[in-house]
């Protein structure tokens, strides 16, 4: 983009969606608006004016108009709304809604009504809804993401919160400013999760949870004293303060743990208050929370948060558990399963091996027909334990049920647990591998990848997956089965931009124990088998080297597609720049 010419910040942002989460990208775009700040402003307010641009075009302009965040752009920006036909006010209303939002200035109303009143007057929709424009995606995807990331001003959600009152609008907008990190929007979450069912709230909640496992800092000090402010007042509302401490503990913060403490006395937060602690790794708050789990000892919300936190006192509370539920459960496959059950295997694989198995062995007459039991026997996997699981399990007339899902049972993929830690365990599943599910096979192949059990994995998993496999694993295994792999993706992918998923193909063959030239070997024969080359699959080739590759790999490729060397000398020219730049690095 030079001045005053913003045909190419246009073209960039028609390429690029706004939520993109293009860092560098957007660094380049803030970099040049606020050196010609002014021209491109004078320049956007023509082109809006006049309204004369492609659609496609417009959608550039308003998204660069979203860029600048000008006040001064807005009277443009209506006048080119209301030059729209109704078809293209929602084909472009996640621009104008965005444009429209920092672009406001003080009264936000003046454009955002308009925009309201066409949301407001979309069909409800079933959520499903990929090429139709309705009120609940209205504001969904892009416009979301945006708000999320770049809190808006503090008129603008004052506006949001008003337009709640739309009955037709109030969930749409609830999900549009959920996550916006803003006293304001936490204050109306809080109320709003104090006044709907636990269900229906689940999501709202659940989305600030993953805002800060994924993002972090999902509340900010400002947020967070409005909260503080909730919550800590015994004159507001009972469910309002519940809602509002569910919030606030949220992120964890270090001075968090002395105000917990400071109202351990509070009768309505209690309980509350103990867990806050619990998940903070608060020792001194064991006694108070193994009372309540003895009060609640059904209840499988307070065991689990025994996940976050060691106790001496854990192996005698589950045999409290154990003994309760061998008075209520069948002795019958169908029906041996009470109330705790999904989360009290897990705790007992936590245990001392030891330990572990003189819970199983002393209460294995009711646990024996339980999967979930069966399969944290295995887990812990001593000699006596692989036993008394052989020994059960010709009891049952489906096995193959039993070992479903085995990855979730042993929390392979279970972010913080660190899953299968001992060959033996592997080895426990020796007579069972015909029963496990595909997924589970090719869990146990990346683990062994993972922890080195190359060996283990080389005798008793690659047949399986060579026989089974209808992913990329069989290829890991079978040159031949890669190069069907690679021809298959690339064609399915033919279409897009870019072709990154090859380094993740590359990170998992590495992982095997294959070496680059290996790998690249591969590449090379998939080269060959192709009778013409077309972009895609040079792109792929040359990104492959990229990942993996040296000087002499590309000088290999460049051997193998002697044929297309001038048709695509751009390209070659530009891998070879960028190999000699990570030498240098």
């Amino acid at each position: 983009m030079t001045k005053p010419d913003i045909s190419m910040g246009v073209e960039i942002c028609i390429e690029h969606e706004i939520y993109s989460y293009h860092t560098s990208l957007q660094k380049v775009i803030n970099e040049t608006i606020e050196r010609y700040h002014e021209d491109i402003v004078k320049e956007l307010n023509l082109r809006l004016d006049t309204n004369q641009d492609t659609l496609k075009q417009r959608s550039g302009i308003l998204r660069l108009a979203y860029y600048t965040r000008d006040p001064a752009l807005l009277d443009s920006i209506i006048n080119s709304w209301n030059m729209e036909t109704e078809e293209n006010k929602l084909e472009l209303h996640a621009e104008y809604f965005l444009a429209g939002v920092y672009c406001s200035g003080s009264d936000p109303s003046v454009l955002l009504d308009s925009i309201f009143d066409v949301w407001s007057s979309l069909p409800e929709g079933k959520g499903n809804e990929l090429d139709q424009v309705t009120r609940g995606n209205f504001a969904a995807f892009s416009v979301h993401d945006v708000l999320k990331r770049y809190p808006p001003p503090t008129v603008v959600i004052e506006y949001f919160i008003k337009q709640t009152r739309r009955n037709e609008l109030s969930c749409p907008i609830t999900y549009m400013i959920n996550g916006v990190d803003h006293p304001l929007v936490v204050q109306y979450i809080a109320n709003y999760l104090a006044n709907h069912s636990e269900l229906s709230a689940f999501h709202i909640y659940q989305d600030w949870k993953n805002k800060e496992r994924y993002q972090g800092n999902s509340i900010s000090a400002a947020a967070r004293d409005k909260l503080f402010m909730l919550w800590s007042d015994a004159q507001q509302k009972e469910e309002l303060r519940k809602m509002a401490l569910k919030l606030w503990t949220i992120p964890h913060k270090k001075n968090d743990l002395y105000i917990l403490k400071n109202f351990e006395h509070d009768k309505v937060l209690h309980d509350q208050l103990i867990l806050a602690r619990i998940m903070r790794k608060d020792k001194t708050a064991l006694p108070q929370y193994e009372n309540i789990l003895q009060a609640n000892l059904d209840d499988s919300y307070w065991w689990q948060f025994f996940r976050e936190i060691w106790s001496d006192n854990l192996s005698a509370l589950l045999n409290e558990y154990l003994i309760k539920r061998s008075k209520f459960v069948e002795r019958k496959w169908e029906n041996s399963y009470y109330k705790a059950d999904w989360v009290i295997p897990k705790l007992i694989t936590r245990l001392q091996t030891n330990e572990a198995e003189k819970i199983f062995k002393t209460h294995w007459d009711h646990l024996k027909y339980n999967s979930d039991y069966i399969l944290a026997a295995l887990f812990v996997s001593t000699p006596e334990l692989k036993r008394l699981v052989a020994e059960a399990l010709p009891n049952f007339s489906d096995i193959n049920k039993i070992f479903d899902h085995l990855f979730m049972a042993w929390e392979l993929k279970t972010e913080g647990s660190p899953g299968a830690t001992r060959l033996e365990q592997l080895e426990g599943l020796l007579p069972y591998l015909d029963n496990l599910s595909k997924m589970d096979i090719y869990e146990l192949f990346d683990l062994c990848n993972k922890r080195g059990w190359i060996k283990f994995r080389k005798k008793y998993l690659d047949q399986i997956i060579i026989k089974i496999d209808e992913r990329e694993y069989s290829g890991f295994l079978c040159r031949k089965k890669a190069i069907e792999y690679l021809t298959r993706i690339v064609k399915e992918r033919k279409n897009e931009k870019h072709v990154f998923w090859i380094d993740f193909w590359i990170d998992k063959f590495q992982k095997t124990g294959a070496t680059a030239d290996y790998i690249l070997d591969i590449v090379f024969d998939w080269i060959k088998s192709i009778d013409h080359i077309n972009i895609y699959e040079l792109k792929t080739a040359l990104q492959a080297i990229n990942k993996a590759g040296n000087r002499n790999h590309f000088n290999k490729l460049l051997e193998v597609c002697s044929n297309v060397k001038e048709e695509y000398k751009e390209y070659f020219e530009n891998e070879l720049y960028a190999l000699k730049r990570k030498q240098l690095l």
